[in-house]
This record gives structure tokens, C-alpha cells and sequence, in this order.
């Protein structure tokens, strides 16, 4: 049966209106066709955010690089309160002198998305041959309030990335409601467990990438951090051998052992 073409151009019309599929007409040239071709969605971001360390850095004990640790060192060291000392039973959980001496930032709890209170310290100690207190290592102290009681994180940290101590405590109120602030004893965590890791990991995410911060603070935080970063001492190129003793023999070149540098305060 024939179909005239004004009753093809009604059936047409008919398929449009009721949802059905369009005829397009075939591209006259290579830019038709790609415009007419489907947009491409990206993919969703993961849920997850990537790992601080590669999973190499990660079995040698490291859950973050010392260059990454660096710029939040200076900061805490060069700008900290230094009013913070540790001492008593977290002191000696932490495996630190008693008393040390820090310097310490701190993030209050309406500055966090998750109402906790974040503390950052350097250690300090003092060189054999007296001088200035030099940088020894992190110490990161979350707390919140909990009822009447309190809960704390404590986690110890190297300058080369290493976990040392991972610590919980909790203060519960007695029978009759009252909590004494300290009472509760603090506990260590394996440093491989997944609760030790998920919460250093935390307290790493919010120092070093303001995750957990509110946005104006966040910014801030982040833009002290960069001063330092952009501060930090890009590593020296390979030293040429240059004694031809060792190279005759086939041996590096020796190299004199450099003297450790010393981190000075602002005045």
C-alpha cells in the first residue's frame, strides 16, 4: 500500500507527540556529527578519599611522608602556644619524658564539622650542648565532650611519617553523675589496628587538608600551612664523587656527615 506524503508527515507528528523516536537527519559533515553525538557523563568521584601514602610507604609503617609533615611542623613549632606540656600517666602512654614541653596549635570544636577539639604538638628538646629547644615529634589530641564526660585521642607521630603510639581514654560519669576530669585510664591501641589507623588518619586529613574544618576556617588554616610549604627547602641534588682514590677503586665518594640543623624560633 502507498502512503501519500502528507500522510506520512502526519504519521511523523503523530510519533513525535506520543514520545516515540525522532528521525534525525544523517550529518552532512564531520562537526555535525560530532555535535550531534552524545554528551559523555563523567564518572562519580570515589566515596572514599585517596590514601595519604602509597600502599609501600604504608607496609614499611609510615601513614604519611616526612616531606608532607614538614610544612605542619614548621607551623606548629614557629607559631604554637608553647603553654601545653605533657606530663603524669598520658606522658608516660605516650612514651615521652615527664614533663615535655611543646609547642601546640589548637582547632576548637566550633571551628570542626565534627565537634571535636584538635590539638597538634611539637615536642621539644633541649640539644646536649644547651641552646634553643629543637622540633622532636608530633603529638596529635583530639577531645570531645560525651554526657558529663569526655573522650580523647592521642596519637604520636614521628617526623618521617611512622605511627608510634596510638591512645584512647574515656571519663564516665560515677553513680551519682559527677566525672573527674584525667580519672578515666588511658589505653593503648595496637598501631596496626584499624581503629588506630582510621583515626590518625582522621586527625592527618584535617591538619594537613583542612577536611573537617568549617569552610572560613578550613581556608584559613590552609592558607597558614602554605606559607610553610612554600618555605620548606627543596632536597639538595646528588653530590658529584669527587675523590679519585674512592673512584679508582670503585667506591662512592665519602661525604663529610653535615652537622644537624638547627630549627630557630621567630622572634
Amino acid at each position: 500500500m502507498k502512503t501519500s506524503g502528507t500522510a506520512m508527515a502526519w504519521l511523523l507528528a503523530s510519533s513525535l507527540l506520543a514520545g516515540g523516536p525522532a528521525l534525525a537527519a544523517a550529518p552532512k559533515s564531520r562537526a555535525q556529527a560530532k555535535a550531534q553525538a552524545p554528551a559523555v557523563v563523567p564518572a562519580a568521584p570515589a566515596s572514599l578519599p585517596a590514601p595519604l601514602e602509597p600502599p609501600r610507604a604504608q607496609a614499611r609503617g609510615r601513614v604519611v611522608s616526612a616531606a608532607m609533615l614538614e610544612p605542619l611542623m614548621q607551623l606548629v613549632f614557629k607559631k604554637g602556644d608553647d603553654d601545653f606540656t605533657l606530663k603524669g600517666g598520658i606522658a608516660a602512654v605516650l612514651g615521652v619524658p615527664d614533663p615535655t614541653k611543646t609547642r601546640t596549635e589548637m582547632l576548637s570544636a566550633r571551628k570542626t564539622t565534627d565537634g571535636w577539639r584538635h590539638l597538634c604538638s611539637v615536642t621539644l628538646h633541649a640539644p646536649s650542648g644547651g641552646g634553643r629547644p629543637v622540633p622532636g615529634e608530633l603529638v596529635f589530641w583530639a577531645n570531645r565532650k560525651v554526657g558529663r564526660g569526655s573522650e580523647d585521642f592521642y596519637a604520636r607521630v614521628s617526623f618521617d611519617g611512622k605511627l608510634l603510639k596510638a591512645i584512647v581514654r574515656e571519663d564516665k560519669a560515677d553513680e551519682k553523675g559527677y566525672v573527674i576530669r584525667g580519672a578515666g585510664q588511658p589505653m593503648a591501641l595496637e598501631i596496626r589496628s584499624q581503629e588506630a589507623q582510621e583515626r590518625v588518619r582522621r586527625e592527618l586529613e584535617l591538619w594537613l587538608y583542612g577536611s573537617g574544618l568549617k569552610p572560613k576556617h578550613g581556608k584559613k588554616h590552609l592558607e597558614r600551612l602554605g606559607a610553610f610549604a612554600k618555605a620548606a627547602p627543596k632536597p639538595a641534588p646528588p653530590a658529584e664523587q669527587e675523590e679519585e682514590g674512592a673512584e679508582e677503586e670503585g667506591q662512592p665518594a665519602a661525604e663529610d656527615e653535615p652537622e644537624p640543623a638547627e630549627v630557630q624560633d621567630e622572634d
